[in-house]
């Protein structure tokens, strides 16, 4: 979630599918199945209760939007797509149609993992930044001269993206269903991203955990494992701490939610 990886096209995204065996076709066309059914499933939760336009300015859909035109063809020419299978990545997305549909619920959805990533991803940069880059880990690519200026720059929205977030949730009230949502979209996205990525991408982390190489189980069960830890480890965690900085929001500000 938080590495960036080296440029890719549709090429090497279609031939890391097809040319490893680890990739059966039973699990692709079950992801294939559940893409639909978790859409049908977000719709139908998010509907209520409405959020009133004035909770979320047209202002700050449009400017996210603009962000997002700008943010996508820099991020698809530095890294590819395959870059865009990131959890962090999707949430950028799924916030952006959030907005737009003033769906409280998948807004909700993406606070957790986007609050708790951005948290651990801003202290890691303030480490870097006063070390030199010595002390940067998840963010070590920030202080990397080899790899282009203006992604790097754009990949400060680990930053002001949870910001954002935790504003307009403040306005609209945050749904606790959120994590559950989550859930059921990492497995998908995890899924997808093994599937269809190049291992050496370490999308994800699922082939080099924090950069380790993951040499302890088989590959498909580390898949798994991961679809359960995601949750235990980000998703849950990061709605308890979204929960907390709400209150503290709210008692500071007046702004009920």
């Amino acid at each position: 979630m938080f590495a960036v990886q080296a440029p890719g096209g549709i090429e090497p995204l279609l031939l890391g599918y097809m040319g490893r065996g680890r990739c059966h076709h039973k699990v692709a066309k079950l992801l294939m199945s559940t893409i639909p059914k978790l859409t049908r499933r977000m719709v139908g939760w998010g509907v209520s209760p409405a959020i009133s336009p004035d909770d979320i300015p047209r202002g700050v859909t449009i400017g996210f939007s603009l962000w997002m035109l700008v943010w996508v063809p820099v991020t698809y020419w530095a890294y590819g797509p395959q870059n865009f299978l990131w959890l962090c990545n999707v949430a950028q997305f799924l916030i952006l149609y959030g907005l737009w549909r003033r769906n409280r619920l998948l807004l909700s959805s993406q606070a957790g993992a986007v609050v708790l990533v951005g948290a651990i991803w801003t202290l890691d940069l303030c480490a870097g930044l006063i070390s030199g880059g010595d002390l940067a880990v998840a963010t070590a690519y920030m202080f990397d001269p080899e790899l282009p200026l203006l992604p790097r720059i754009m990949s400060l929205y680990h930053t002001f993206v949870p910001l954002l977030l935790l504003w307009v949730l403040l306005r609209t009230g945050y749904d606790r269903r959120g994590p559950w949502l989550q859930s059921m979209i990492g497995i998908v996205v995890i899924m997808g991203s093994w599937l269809f990525a190049e291992p050496e991408r370490n999308i994800n982390w699922l082939h080099r955990p924090f950069g380790f190489e993951q040499v302890w189980l088989p590959e498909p069960v580390f898949v798994m494992l991961s679809i359960v830890l995601y949750p235990l480890l980000l998703y849950w965690p990061g709605h308890k701490l979204v929960l907390w900085l709400l209150r503290q929001l709210r008692r500071h500000t007046g702004l009920a939610g």
